[in-house]
């Protein structure tokens, strides 16, 4: 599934992964927020996108600027994503109050939308191993 997006009390989230089919993403987001009775906040999640190419954040620019957006907020954790990003988001800010984040949780906290994380955020699973350089132990 390329894009996936989904509308929860008046937040639009855009989930972008892999590679989009740019016609089908512009038909689908145009549709949602052409039903919205009022302007929603719209998050765009890039975290499991491979790539934000010119073709893509132009479309993005253009969509973004709906009537029916009051905000947008960002997310990407690749570098390079989140670089290409910045730069729409700068752009679109003259136009748009436009926030970044690493994460989903952390967007809709600055807009007000969620409360803060109560405990620490520690990796548990495989990645503890990894962030804490412990060798897991073989299975016998």
């Amino acid at each position: 599934m390329p894009h996936l997006i989904n509308v929860q009390r008046n937040v639009v989230t855009v989930r972008l992964t892999g590679q989009t089919d740019l016609h089908k993403f512009q038909a689908d987001l145009l549709s949602v927020l052409e039903k919205q009775l009022q302007p929603a906040t719209l998050i765009l999640d890039l975290v499991l996108a491979d790539s934000f190419g010119q073709q893509i954040k132009a479309l993005c620019f253009r969509l973004l600027q709906h009537r029916n957006v009051k905000e947008v907020g960002i997310c990407a954790t690749d570098a390079d994503i989140a670089a290409s990003a910045r730069e729409m988001g700068q752009a679109l800010s003259r136009v748009r109050p436009v926030k970044m984040a690493r994460t989903e949780h952390d967007l809709l906290y600055a807009f007000g939308l969620a409360e803060e994380p109560t405990d620490a955020r520690r990796p548990v699973g495989m990645l503890r191993f990894l962030k804490e350089g412990i060798k897991p132990q073989e299975v016998q």
